[in-house]
């Protein structure tokens, strides 16, 4: 296999994207079995405690990564990456 193709499917972002997906799938998966499977009258607070950490924790650290500061961190090391020359902006 060719270094160019190593690259692409195993890289840093490729990875991340994959995790992301992933993630993604699951929560879309969980969401999709509390709306049409019947969950017994006991159950439904602790699913409602578990949905809500679920959706803010893996939707909101996925969405502040690619958003959020850890996407502008990322940004601002690769600009400062030796042999870059600074632009004028």
């Amino acid at each position: 296999m060719s270094e160019a193709i190593k690259k692409i499917l195993f890289g840093k972002n490729t990875i991340q994207g994959a995790v992301a997906i992933m993630f993604s799938l699951a929560i879309i998966a969980f969401i999709f079995g509390t709306t049409f499977i019947k969950i017994p009258e006991g159950n439904k607070e602790q699913l409602l405690t578990n949905s809500n950490f679920l959706f803010m924790t893996a939707g909101g650290a996925i969405l502040y990564f690619l958003f959020g500061s850890s996407k502008g961190s990322q940004d601002k090391d690769e600009k400062s990456k030796p042999g870059r020359t600074p632009d004028a902006s």
